[in-house]
């Protein structure tokens, strides 16, 4: 076997990262909602295991892209799963393209029975891409689902977290979804081996065949997605990271975290937490990314269907902050004041406030495009899908729910604004922004 020389290996990093972001310019616009046929299952025969199945696929303006295409078909999430509206996992036999995005083989529908507006996921992933060329996210459309001929209802297609959809280069490149980044490394093995008793024994589990049961007991804590945890375990870099986050000098920890993390991501993810107030953000839902062996780690958000301003029962928010001292990366930082850290996160938030990125102009034209797209299919969703079991959602429409993000975001800066020039370390007045003074 010929061996792959440091040129051939940076080569392939650098191909890897074009073709990544090739994908991503062509892609950034959602094409209409198109329709996403499943065949041969209806929704009382769904389950956690692969079912064969065929689909077809017909864009926004009825034009088929392909019919009886074989794929496996299962029910995903954690407790979305046992949700009434089942949120999908599909797995084609071959690549193949949705509703204008790059072909891949495993897709997600994403059921977002709780949000009203539809929209809490694919918001929060296009913000935070749109604050820097930097940050990598899963693309998503929408689309109907029918099973069959019957009308399933609103959808967020998703590519799935992979070496495909954020770029990673086979040669180094590690990708972790919820990493246990907030328990220090000593408890790492005994907290891993607790999950894997968990998942084996629980009976919630028992439903899961044979080979999902295993998958789940193996990465179930360090969460390991590429490369295969079968073919290379990785966690080592989860040590490396906890014992910086944990134990580096006070004097180190910022220069110790920049040289694995970068910065840049780890503010950005700061502030989108901030603004978004998704508490279920802080320990979990997030990737942790590494696109090649030269580079260091970076963040993406995952799965902010809790944020905006309603939990997971659509109860709304506190007017409160999330207590980033149960985030032991962002609280220690921000603690210490690491390295001018509180500094430099009011300066991102301020440039990207003046660029008018991290703005309430740039939200509210995020949410008027995805309102063009979705409100001639917000009808059908809300009749197969009523919110009378929850008190918070029973009376409330699609035009509603839009209005009540808009606003809680207009009141959201003013109020993020104080906390970042309270910090440790921010004293020095510095002109508030427009946000700042309503």
């Amino acid at each position: 076997m010929m061996r792959k020389t440091p040129i051939v290996l940076l080569a392939l990093a650098l191909l890897a990262g074009l073709a990544w972001l090739l994908h991503k310019t062509k892609t950034t616009q959602q094409a209409g909602i198109g329709k996403i046929v499943i065949h041969g299952l209806s929704a009382d025969v769904l389950t956690v295991n692969d079912q064969k199945s065929r689909i077809s696929f017909k864009d926004q303006f009825g034009q088929s892209w392909f019919q009886n295409m074989p794929a496996d078909i299962r029910i995903r999430g954690n407790s979305s799963s046992f949700y009434p509206k089942k949120p999908l996992a599909i797995q084609f036999q071959e690549a193949v393209p949705l509703a204008g995005l790059a072909p891949r083989k495993h897709w997600i529908l994403v059921a977002n029975y709780f949000d009203r507006s539809h929209l809490r996921n694919k918001l929060a992933y296009d913000w935070f891409q749109s604050w820097s060329t930097q940050h990598r996210i899963v693309q998503s459309r929408w689309v109907e689902v029918y099973l069959g001929t019957d009308y399933y209802g609103l959808f967020l297609l998703v590519e799935r977290p992979d070496r495909h959809s954020l770029g990673l280069s086979p040669n180094g490149g590690l990708l972790f979804k919820d990493p246990p980044l907030h328990f220090p490394p000593k408890e790492h093995a005994q907290r891993y081996a607790d999950f894997r008793a968990y998942f084996r024994e629980d009976p919630k589990y028992d439903k899961f065949d044979t080979e999902a049961r295993r998958k789940m007991i193996d990465r179930s804590y360090f969460n390991q997605r590429f490369p295969k945890w079968e073919q290379s375990d990785a966690s080592e870099a989860i040590y490396q990271l906890t014992e910086i986050i944990f134990h580096a000098p006070d004097e180190q920890l910022f220069q110790d975290l920049d040289e694995q993390i970068s910065m840049l991501s780890i503010m950005d993810w700061h502030l989108l937490l901030l603004f978004t107030n998704n508490y279920d953000g802080i320990k979990k839902n997030f990737l942790l990314y590494r696109p090649s062996r030269k580079d260091r780690f970076h963040i993406s958000p995952w799965d902010y269907d809790h944020s905006f301003g309603r939990d997971a029962d659509g109860e709304p928010h506190r007017d409160s902050l999330i207590d980033f001292q149960k985030v032991p990366l962002l609280g220690r930082l921000s603690r210490l004041n690491a390295g001018g850290y509180n500094q430099k996160l009011l300066a991102r938030y301020l440039a990207l406030f003046r660029e008018k990125r991290l703005h309430p102009a740039a939200l509210h034209q995020f949410i008027d495009n995805y309102t063009a797209w979705l409100l001639p299919h917000t009808n059908c969703n809300e009749a197969r899908w009523p919110h009378a079991s929850s008190p918070y959602l029973a009376q409330l429409d699609f035009a509603t729910e839009i209005d009540f993000i808009k606003n809680w975001i207009d009141h959201r800066f003013a109020l993020v604004e104080r906390y970042l020039r309270n910090l440790p370390g921010n004293e020095t007045p510095i002109a508030p922004t427009d946000a700042h003074r309503e």
